[in-house]
């Protein structure tokens, strides 16, 4: 496990670099094809990936890629049963939104969503604290998002003195 603080915020940076490109080239080869289509050819690519990492796991008997399913419960089977369904149409909804919409202003729309969501669901499931400090984020985030969204309107709102 990586402790040095240097690499961890290098690996997030890195991430950060990979997810952002990603969805770049995702909207760019929008113009060229559906989003079935290219919903179709990532699930293949994502499951042969899988798959892919699940037989190393097992080859090279590394823990954290193989998994002993015996040992859970019913309820943790059917979300893992469950979980790729949601990614499914999760990232089906995803490639529509990118193609039909502004991608400036419908991703961060999504993600500000997503981390809401996030923080008030595991507060109540999970039991996490939500801080002071997480409050005035979720304010500040939720604020440039509709400075994000409202844009059009605060311009052509604007007041001339003549």
């Amino acid at each position: 496990m990586i402790t040095d603080n240097n690499h961890i915020s290098f690996i997030f940076i890195f991430y950060i670099f990979l997810s952002s490109s990603s969805i770049l080239l995702w909207k760019y080869i929008l113009k060229s094809i559906n989003f079935s289509t290219l919903f179709i050819i990532t699930q293949v690519f994502y499951s042969l990936f899988a798959f892919l990492l699940f037989a190393l796991g097992k080859y090279y008997k590394l823990p954290f890629l193989t998994m002993n399913a015996n040992n859970l419960s019913v309820t943790n089977k059917l979300i893992l049963c469950l979980i790729p369904f949601m990614g499914f149409a999760s990232l089906f909804l995803f490639y529509y939104f990118i193609q039909n919409y502004e991608l400036s202003k419908i991703y961060p729309l999504m993600n500000v969503s997503k981390i809401v969501l996030i923080i008030l669901v595991s507060t109540f499931l999970f039991k996490e604290s939500i801080t002071i400090n997480k409050t005035i984020g979720l304010i500040f985030v939720i604020i440039g998002i509709y400075l994000i969204e409202n844009n059009n309107k605060i311009e052509s709102n604007k007041l001339t003195i003549k």
